[in-house]
């Protein structure tokens, strides 16, 4: 059924975002090309926004609580070296869950990562419904052809997954996920099925113009 749209505004607020950072054994030959990349991200900083910085290899550790000290996300990202295995889904869980404590209300997490995962406790299926409750958008830089879990993360939440298939391509996906990270629209509607039953609700969003991508937040949690 479809629904009236009352408003829609763009807003230009600082961000809380999570940087989860890949340094698995397998990223050893991409490690500088990476870091180099997401310091030209912090570049793009605006005042009032924060940043905290998750590694994550055979486990995920948490490097740095949210900062506005954009020159101490980078010295700790040219301390990193990669080993061990990959624990993806371990990560976003710790990265959704440092978002409780952030200051602004615009969230997201920015993933950056050349590999699935072969080291997690949770499981694809447990992180995908962590995403849906949690109101933080994802978005993922796929060092590698193609990551299926990536991408269903990404899309439900209203974020997108870039994909790098060469080293030398992944400067201009981190100006892409800075560029979708900067300008979006916020449209409000009142939704027509007035139970609090604590139901998953899915929302389809679909745009009338040629040439345009939208990604959004795939659906959301009645109140129960």
């Amino acid at each position: 059924m479809s629904k009236k749209i009352v408003s829609v505004m763009t807003e230009d607020e600082p961000i809380s975002l999570g940087i989860i950072f890949d340094t698995s054994a397998s990223m050893n030959h991409k490690l500088d090309t990476s870091v180099a990349a997401v310091e030209e991200f912090l570049k793009t900083n605006v005042p009032g926004d924060e940043y905290l910085l998750v590694k994550f290899s055979t486990r995920p550790e948490l490097i740095a609580d949210f900062t506005d000290n954009v020159s101490g996300i980078s010295g700790w990202l040219h301390s990193f070296q990669a080993d061990g295995r990959t624990a993806l889904y371990d990560a976003i869980h710790l990265g959704i869950h440092k978002m409780r404590t952030a200051k602004n209300t615009r969230k997201a997490l920015m993933i950056l990562s050349d590999g699935g995962d072969n080291s997690s406790r949770y499981t694809a299926v447990e992180t995908r419904r962590l995403v849906e409750e949690a109101d933080v958008r994802i978005y993922s830089v796929s060092l590698k052809e193609w990551s299926h879990v990536l991408e269903q993360v990404s899309d439900e939440t209203g974020g997108e997954m870039v994909k790098v298939h060469r080293m030398s391509e992944l400067p201009g996906a981190m100006e892409k996920v800075s560029r979708d990270l900067r300008s979006h629209y916020v449209l409000y509607y009142y939704p027509t099925n007035p139970q609090r039953d604590g139901r998953y609700r899915k929302v389809r969003l679909q745009v009338n113009q040629a040439r345009v991508h939208a990604s959004w937040r795939r659906g959301y949690y009645a109140p129960n």
